[in-house]
Formats: structure tokens, sequence, C-alpha cells
């Protein structure tokens, strides 16, 4: 018989116990510790299910003894957590089916060292000394991310990772206590997720060897949140299909880039939208990268400096224009920043996102349809030339020494949605003719006359004009209204090809 056992204790925060597990079919009896004893069967794979203890027990901090038991096999994954009730211990010893194992910051103790067979492993919360990996000698993927609350940021973590020769996926975010990480000598790491923490957790030299192991199996290195630039998260939905990023006729590309590095900001990371393919990049200082993408994908190159390096020249290339995105994302306090882009080389570009880039001209891209900007200050920062624009978000700063005032986009005919938090911004000039549909703002005091002018134009092709208050998220505005349209666009195109065929 295969059972988990745990050890929850209610508290005044309410009385509802919950068990999320994973079944490999069939049905698994839980003995919720008060007396009730009963038969679930699973909703597909995953079972959650909820029991409601007495008011007076859980006021009275009495600890329960929940078990999960079955006859068969079928208990392949626990999540750690049991709703209002907080888990003092969780005993998996006694499931050696279980395959997969996720712990929030409620859970205080577990012990993964008898469980061999377990493959994917996700924590949540500061788990220094009982997060032992000696045994994980199956384990394929690994996530870990510690809360600001339950971490302390002068404590050294020492994760031993040795003996986890199968480990693929190495998840790493949202950590703020120093990482002293021990790796196997050969594994097949093909995946990192890194998060903006990097700097603070990982030595030079570990992340040196994680890269090196990366390019090493033809691997990728990715970003846990690109939140910053939303219209980028569109992409990484597949029900996107990246139509608006059609791709001319394939030419080569070249992007140059100025990088800088200075005190901790040795980590450069340069992210890239490829459609398919590989791009190489060229560091500076006597290093490649090539970032292979087998679909549309975003790719991040990384790479570390020495600390004598201050500025560095950076080619990307490619042979086959398949660079249709890019972000140059600065993070001051985490990595190398960008201090100059040139992408006149790069005809392919139909999206850029970018923030506190001093040197910056996207006047020699007409093809780009989608810009995210912050925090940009660059005196030649226009749209007179972006005659193939659709989707523009700009917030704090569009151009100049000066906090500019006006936003001249008199040559975006095609653009569609329009996403601005600019405090100095108080008039736009638009063409009458335009295809607005969606101007969506906040903290931006535009004047009447735009406000009328914008209404008029947006009314007329059926769209919204949207003042958002303090509290509404702008980026979760725009990415609903994105999504709309691409169901929409896909839908139309379905119903003419089945004219067609007719």
């Amino acid at each position: 018989m295969n059972q988990i056992i745990m050890r929850v204790r209610g508290w005044s925060a309410g009385n509802v116990g919950e068990v999320r597990a994973l079944l490999d079919g069939g049905s698994c009896h839980i003995d919720w510790g008060d007396g009730n004893n009963f038969v679930y069967k699973a909703d597909g794979q995953e079972l959650h299910v909820k029991h409601e203890y007495p008011e007076k027990d859980v006021e009275t901090e009495i600890n329960f003894v929940i078990r999960i038991y079955s006859d068969s096999d079928n208990i392949i994954g626990i999540y750690a957590e049991c709703g209002d009730l907080t888990i003092e211990d969780i005993d998996i010893s006694g499931c050696q089916s279980l395959r997969y194992f996720e712990s929030l910051s409620a859970c205080t103790e577990f012990d993964l060292r008898a469980n061999p067979g377990i493959t994917k492993v996700k924590l949540v919360g500061d788990y220094d000394g009982i997060a032992d990996f000696s045994n994980s000698l199956e384990l394929k993927e690994l996530s870990i991310s510690w809360c600001f609350a339950c971490s302390d940021a002068y404590q050294l973590f020492d994760l031993d990772l040795s003996k986890c020769t199968k480990l693929e996926k190495f998840k790493c975010f949202a950590i703020l206590t120093p990482i002293r990480i021990k790796l196997p000598k050969y594994f097949p790491l093909k995946e990192f997720t890194y998060g903006e923490s990097i700097n603070s957790c990982f030595s030079r030299q570990q992340l040196k060897k994680i890269v090196k192991i990366i390019e090493h199996n033809n691997g990728k290195i990715l970003k846990d949140n690109l939140w910053g630039f939303p219209h980028s998260e569109v992409f990484l939905q597949p029900e996107s299909k990246n139509m608006c990023l059609d791709t001319p006729v394939p030419m080569q590309a070249h992007i140059k880039m100025t990088i800088a590095t200075s005190g901790h900001g040795y980590l450069a990371c340069i992210v890239l939208l490829l459609d398919g393919g590989s791009c190489d990049i060229d560091w500076g200082d006597g290093q490649t990268s090539t970032l292979h993408a087998e679909a549309t994908e975003w790719m991040f190159g990384m790479h570390i400096y020495s600390r004598k390096c201050m500025s560095r020249q950076v080619v990307i290339t490619s042979e086959t224009g398949n660079i249709i995105g890019m972000i140059t994302e600065n993070s001051p306090s985490c990595h190398a920043d960008v201090d100059a882009i040139d992408l006149s080389g790069c005809q392919s570009l139909r999206y850029f996102g970018a923030n506190y880039v001093s040197d910056l001209d996207i006047n020699i891209n007409p093809g780009i349809r989608i810009i995210d900007l912050f925090n940009i200050y660059c005196k030649s920062l226009d749209f007179l030339n972006c005659s193939g624009l659709e989707h523009l978000y700009i917030r704090s700063g569009i151009g100049g020494g000066q906090k500019a005032q006006s936003l001249d986009l008199t040559k975006c005919r095609h653009l569609q949605s329009l996403a601005l938090v600019c405090p100095d911004l108080t008039d736009i000039i638009i063409d009458e003719n335009s295809s607005l549909e969606l101007l969506a703002y906040k903290f931006t005091p535009l004047n009447e006359s735009t406000i009328r002018n914008l209404r008029q134009i947006i009314k007329r092709n059926g769209g919204e004009l949207i003042e958002l208050n303090q509290d509404d998220s702008l980026s979760d505005m725009m990415m609903c209204k994105y999504h709309e349209e691409s169901k929409a666009d896909t839908t139309t195109t379905e119903d003419k090809n089945e004219a067609k065929d007719d």
C-alpha cells in the first residue's frame, strides 16, 4: 500500500483543509484525521478536494494527521499544501510511486531522501537544511524560489546537486539568499531559467559553469518573467501563433550593441525572438555563443565578462533573417547595461522592447510592428518612419534630454492600439485616417483637444478610449485586448479559407 502522511495544524485564519495530488488513474482514500475517511477519484489526473473541520477544533489549534493512501501504485504526485491549515511535516517515504513533489513555504519539514524515483521537484519557501538531494538519482526537473519574508539575505545556502546526474531543467528565481551550488561533473542540463536576483545568489564561477554546460548541451537559457514588456508575453502563448510577426523575404541580419560593465554588472543577457533557426553572438571579448530555436520562441544569450572589462561591442548575426524580436532589458543592480544599440542591419525585426537605453534609433526599421518602451530618453527617438507600427506601449519617457510633452504618430497610419503611462505627455498628433482602435492610459495628462480628436477617430473605428484608475493594470488590459484581436483574426482567416474551399 502506498501512503502519504501529513501532520497539519489549524489556526484562526480558517478551517478548510485541502489535498492536491496527482493520480495515475483509479482512486485513493483520504483520512482527514477527524474521523472522516472518504474515497476520491481524480478528475483527469489531478485530485483537488477540500474538507471542512469544526470551528472549535481549529480555534484550539488542534493537530490533525491526514493520510492519503491507495492499494495500487497510482499516487504519482503531491502538492504539500493544505488550504487554511499549516503543514507541520509531510512523510512521503511510504509512497515509492511518487514522481512529482511540490512544497510551499507553509510546509516546514519534508525529506526527499527516501524517494529516489522522484523526477520533478518544485520548492517555494525557505528550506535551508531540509532540502536534501543526495538521493535524488532520477531527478530531471528542479524549481526553487524563496519569498522575501522567509529569507535571510546574509545566510549562505548550500545546494548539493552532485548526485542529480539526470537533471535536465533547473529553474532558480526570486532568491535573495546567496547559494553555494555543487553540480555534477557531467550531466544533461539543457534548460536554465533565472530571475532578477541571479547575481545576488550565484557567484561568477557558478554562472560560468552553468552557461558552459548549457552551451555544450545545445540547450537554452530562459528568464522567469518578462512582465516588464507586456506584449512579449503574447508571443509565449501558443494560441497567438505570432500572427503579427510575418517575416518578409529572408535576409542577413546583424545588430550592434555597446555593453558597459562595472561593479557587479558583469552579467550580460540578450533576449531575442527567433523564428526558428539560429543566430550567433560575438560578445566582443573573444567569446561567441550560438542560440538555437526549434520554433518561434524567445531565446536568451548569457555571458559573464571578466572584472577588467569595462565596455564591449557586441554583434548579433543571422544568415537567414530569423531575428524577429528583441528586448534590451537593463537592470542596474544585476546586469551589464546596454548603452547603445544599432538596429539598422536587422530589417526582419518586427517586435522591439527596451528600457533605460540612452542611444536608440527605431526610425531605420519601418517594418517594426510592436514596440514596448520603458524609461527611454533618447534625443533621436521618434516614430516618423514607423509606417508598419501596429501596437505601441510607452511608460515614463519618450525621448529627448527633456521629458517630451508631445508625441507625433502621424506616419503610423496602421497603429491599432496605444498604451501610455507618461506623466509629462499632454499632446498626441495623429493622422485623421489612422486605424487606431484602442487608447488606454493612466497618469498621463492629455489635453482636451487631444482626447476629443482621439475619441472621434477611435469611435469611427469601432474601438474604445479608456482612462484607467490607479489600481487598474495597463498590462493586463492590453494583453486581454490583444488576445481578443488574435482570436478574431484567426476566426476571420478560417472563415475565408472555408469560403474559398466551398
